[in-house]
C-alpha cells in the first residue's frame, strides 16, 4: 500500500489536492486532514472548533436503517445526498432524518419555525430541466382542496372488439322429443307370403308401403324403403334413450348353430356407414358389412344368419330363419320351418364401450331360437317422430295400405316412452305474445281415424300452431327454416332433439316468442286427462330473439369550462352480405346538437383488423353546439386505431369489448392529496382523476461532505473546505433516491 504525503500551502491548496483523481489519503502538515475519494463523495474531516469531529461526522454520514411510517412527508434519502433547506437569508442542508411536515402556510418543515425544504416549481413537466441551485426556492404547497383548471376535450379513443355476430336473430323455442315406433313393415307375422301379409317386400312409393313381392339382401342398396328407413344413429329404446349409435362403430352379431354334429359359434361384424347407398358385404367377405339404417342392418342380420358362412361354406341350418320389426315396434327373429337347426346365444353388441350396453339391450334375444319358433326383442325401438306420422293407425295393414284388423290407436311416444294419452275430440289450446302482442287459439281437435293415415297428423299441430301464432311460413334467417317443424335427424341444431317439435319466431325483438303454452283438453270428462301430451309439450328456450347488432358506447367529454357532455357511439351491423361493415354514429344529449361529423363507416379486412374508417372526409371530426353555452362550440377528433394493426378497434366472433379507451379532457378537480415519487417530484392528485407535478425536491451533494459544520438537528452549513453544493437529477447524477413515506435511522 502506497500513502503520498502532500504538503498545503493553504485551504485552496488543499482543496485542490482533494479534486485530484487517484489521491486515497491527503495530509496537510498545517491546519487540517482531508480524505478524498474519487466521486462527488468527498470526504475529509475539519479540525475547526464548530464542526463535529470526523469520526463523528462519519458515523453521522453512514447509510442509516430505513423505516417505514406511512407519512407522505417522512422522506428517506437512500444514497449521500442532503436536503436543500433555507431560512431567511440562510441555506441548510440536511442529511437525515427527513421527518417534514406542513405549516400552516403549506410549507415543508422539520420543526416549527426552522428551515423549510427548497425545490423548483414544476409546470406542467414531470422533471426539472436545470438544477440551478439560485433558482430554488422554499417549497409552497396548494392546500387541500384547491381546484384544478378544467381541460376541453379534443381525443377521443375507443379501444376492444366489436362482435362480428351481428346478425339478428329469432326466438328458438323447442319441446321434448316425441317418438314413433321403428315399425319398418307393419307386418302381422313372418309366414307365408299373401295378400293379406306385405311380408316385408319391395318398396312400393305408390302405396308408401311395402309391396308383397319378396324383398332380399340384393335390394340393401336399392330399395327405397330401405334406404329411406331411420338412420342407426337415430334409434332410441322404449324409454327414449338414444342407443349412442355413432358413424365408424362396429356391430357385432355372434350366435351359435349347429351343423348337425357340432356347434359352429360365429360372429359378423356391422361397419356403420353414412351413406345408405354404399351398403352391403365388404369384398368377398360373408362375415363382414356395412349398414347405414335399421333395416339394412336388419337384412344383413339375416344375410348372415342364413349366409354361406356356416358349415365351412355350404350354408347355414337355420337357412329360413327371417329378421324384422314388428308393428309394435319390437325385432323379431323368426327360426322358420325351412330351417333345420336352432339359433342360440344371439347377441348384438358394439365396439364402443358407452353404447355397448344400449344396444345389447335392445337387441335382446331369448337363448334358443327353435325350428319353427320366433324371438322378439324385450325392448322395443323407436325413431324420432316426423311431420307425416299419424297421431292414431291401426297397428297392421296390407301392401295397399288397409287396415287388417282393430281400430286406430296411438302410435306417438313421449320423450319417456309413454304413449300420448289424447283422444278423439281433444282440444288443442294455444296462448303466446308475439313481441307485445297476445297471440290464442282453442280450436283445433284430434281425430283418432277410422283406417291408415286418417288420423291427425304431426304436420296438422305444426301447422296450426304457425297459423295461431301468425308466423311465417319460414324463419326469415339465411337457413331458412320452417317456423314450425318437427327436427328431423342430422341438422346443426344440435342441441334440439330429434322429433321434437321446434318454433322459430323471425328476427328482431318485436317477433320474440313469449309465454308459448300447447295444453289439450280432455273432451271427455270421464277418462284422463292428457297429461303424458302436455308434458311433453312443455318447451325450452334455445334462443332468444335479438335486434339486428347495434351497440351502443356512451362517453363523456368536457367543454372549456369543465361541463360534462354525454354523448354516444352508436355502432349498427350492416347486413349479412356485409358482415364485415358497420356503420356508426354520434348522438347527443341534454340539448346539445351537431354540426359536423355525426356518422359514416368502419370496414374490417378479413383478419378482422380495421381497413378503413369511412367514405367521408374528415368524417372522424366531431363538432356540436354547447347547449350550456349557445356560443360556445366543443370539437374532438375520434381515435379509432391504424389499419392493420389490434391497437384500437378490431372484429372477432367474441363477446364485444369496445369501450372508451382514453379521453382527454376532464373537468375542474379538488386537490384529495399529495404524493412524492423516487425522483423527488411532489404530485398533486385531484378527484378528477388528474395528477399534476407541482415541485420538484432540491437534493444536492458536495465536493468534500466531511467540511460542511454542523450546526445541530442534523443541519449543515456549507464551509469553503466543503465546496458548494452539487445539484442533479435524482437518480442518476446524484445517485441518490428518495424514499417517500419512510425515514433513516
Amino acid at each position: 500500500m502506497k500513502i503520498h504525503i502532500l504538503f498545503a500551502k493553504n485551504r485552496n491548496h488543499m482543496r485542490n489536492l482533494c479534486n485530484k483523481q487517484g489521491i486515497i489519503f491527503l495530509i496537510t502538515l498545517t491546519l487540517l486532514i482531508c480524505g478524498c475519494s474519487k466521486d462527488d463523495n468527498l470526504t475529509g474531516p475539519s479540525t475547526n472548533s464548530d464542526t463535529l469531529a470526523a469520526a463523528e461526522l462519519r458515523e453521522y454520514f453512514k447509510a442509516g436503517v430505513i423505516c417505514t411510517t406511512g407519512n407522505s412527508w417522512d422522506m428517506a434519502i437512500n444514497g449521500t445526498a442532503f436536503f436543500a433547506m433555507k431560512k431567511d437569508d440562510e441555506f441548510f442542508f440536511l442529511r437525515k432524518p427527513g421527518s417534514f411536515f406542513l405549516d400552516k402556510n403549506g410549507q415543508p418543515i422539520k420543526e416549527f419555525n426552522g428551515p423549510t425544504l427548497l425545490g423548483w416549481p414544476i409546470f406542467n413537466r414531470d422533471t426539472v430541466d436545470t438544477f440551478q441551485f439560485e433558482k430554488a426556492i422554499p417549497i409552497k404547497i396548494q392546500p387541500i382542496n384547491t381546484i384544478s383548471k378544467p381541460k376541453a376535450t379534443t381525443e377521443v379513443s375507443f379501444k376492444g372488439n366489436i362482435n362480428g355476430d351481428k346478425e339478428g336473430l329469432g326466438t328458438i323455442l323447442y319441446t321434448q322429443p316425441f317418438f314413433h315406433r321403428a315399425d319398418e313393415f307393419n307386418t302381422l307375422s313372418l309366414g307365408a307370403q299373401s295378400s293379406n301379409d306385405n311380408n316385408y317386400g319391395v318398396y312400393s312409393v305408390a302405396t308408401s308401403a311395402h309391396s308383397a313381392a319378396s324383398l332380399t339382401f340384393a335390394d340393401i342398396a336399392t330399395d327405397q324403403g330401405v334406404i329411406g328407413s331411420t338412420n342407426l344413429t337415430s334409434i332410441y329404446n322404449s324409454k327414449g334413450e338414444n342407443l349412442l349409435i355413432k358413424i365408424g362403430d362396429v356391430m357385432k352379431v355372434t350366435a351359435t348353430i349347429n351343423d348337425g354334429m357340432n356347434d359352429e359359434t360365429i360372429t359378423g361384424s356391422f361397419l356403420v356407414i353414412e351413406d345408405p347407398l354404399q351398403a352391403g358385404i365388404v369384398g368377398g367377405s360373408t362375415t363382414d358389412y356395412r349398414v347405414s339404417t335399421i333395416q339394412q342392418l336388419l337384412l344383413a342380420m339375416e344375410h348372415f344368419l342364413t349366409g354361406s358362412s356356416w358349415r365351412g361354406g355350404a350354408g347355414s341350418n337355420a337357412s329360413d330363419a327371417h329378421v324384422a320389426i314388428m308393428p309394435d315396434g319390437q325385432v323379431r327373429v323368426a327360426n322358420n320351418a325351412g330351417s333345420s337347426q336352432s339359433i342360440r346365444n344371439l347377441t348384438v353388441s358394439s365396439d364402443r364401450p358407452i353404447s355397448r350396453t344400449y344396444v345389447s339391450s335392445a337387441f335382446s334375444f331369448q337363448s334358443d331360437i327353435a325350428v319353427g319358433s320366433y324371438s322378439d326383442a324385450s325392448s322395443r325401438l323407436f325413431r324420432p317422430a316426423k311431420l307425416t306420422d299419424n297421431l292414431f293407425n291401426p297397428m297392421t295393414y296390407d301392401n295397399a295400405g288397409v287396415s287388417l284388423s282393430g281400430p286406430p290407436v296411438a302410435q306417438i311416444f313421449t320423450a319417456k316412452g309413454d304413449l300420448i294419452d289424447l283422444e278423439q275430440g281433444d282440444k288443442l289450446q294455444i296462448s303466446a305474445l308475439i313481441g307485445k302482442v297476445s297471440r290464442n287459439g282453442s280450436t283445433f281437435q284430434t281425430d283418432v281415424g277410422t283406417d291408415v293415415g286418417t288420423s291427425t297428423t304431426m304436420k296438422e299441430i305444426t301447422t296450426y300452431i304457425q297459423d295461431v301464432l301468425n308466423l311465417p311460413e319460414r324463419d326469415g334467417t339465411i337457413e331458412n327454416n320452417f317456423s314450425v317443424s318437427v327436427n328431423s335427424a342430422r341438422i346443426e341444431y344440435y342441441l334440439i332433439p330429434e322429433g321434437a317439435i321446434v318454433l322459430r319466431g323471425q328476427p328482431e325483438t318485436a317477433f320474440s316468442i313469449n309465454i308459448f303454452n300447447l295444453q289439450a283438453t280432455n273432451s271427455n270428462p270421464t277418462t284422463a286427462a292428457p297429461s303424458a301430451f302436455n308434458s311433453n309439450m312443455v318447451v325450452t328456450q334455445l334462443q332468444e330473439a335479438r335486434d339486428r347488432r347495434i351497440i351502443n358506447v356512451p362517453f363523456t367529454v368536457y367543454d372549456k369550462i369543465g361541463a360534462a357532455h354525454v354523448l354516444t357511439l352508436r355502432l349498427t351491423g350492416t347486413d349479412q352480405n356485409q358482415p364485415s361493415v358497420w356503420l356508426w354514429q354520434i348522438l347527443t344529449s341534454s340539448g346539445d346538437s351537431l354540426f359536423y361529423g355525426s356518422h359514416d363507416e368502419i370496414i374490417f379486412a378479413t383478419d378482422g383488423s380495421p381497413s378503413s374508417f369511412g367514405k367521408i372526409s374528415l368524417s372522424n371530426q366531431i363538432k356540436f353546439l354547447n347547449a350550456n353555452n349557445r356560443n360556445d362550440t366543443v370539437q374532438f377528433t375520434i381515435k379509432w386505431g391504424k389499419p392493420g394493426s389490434f391497437e384500437g378497434i378490431y372484429q372477432f366472433y367474441s363477446p364485444t369489448t369496445i369501450a372508451v379507451d382514453s379521453v382527454d379532457g376532464y373537468p375542474a378537480g379538488l386537490l384529495e392529496r399529495y404524493s412524492i415519487n423516487t425522483k423527488g417530484l411532489i404530485s398533486g392528485n385531484f378527484d378528477n382523476g388528474q395528477t399534476y407535478p407541482l415541485w420538484q425536491i432540491a437534493l444536492c451533494n458536495f465536493p468534500c461532505r466531511e467540511g460542511l459544520r454542523s450546526v445541530g438537528s442534523g443541519y449543515f452549513f456549507k464551509t469553503e473546505l466543503s465546496g458548494e453544493p452539487i445539484f442533479g437529477n435524482v437518480g442518476k447524477t446524484l445517485r441518490s433516491v428518495l424514499i417517500s413515506g419512510a425515514i433513516e435511522k
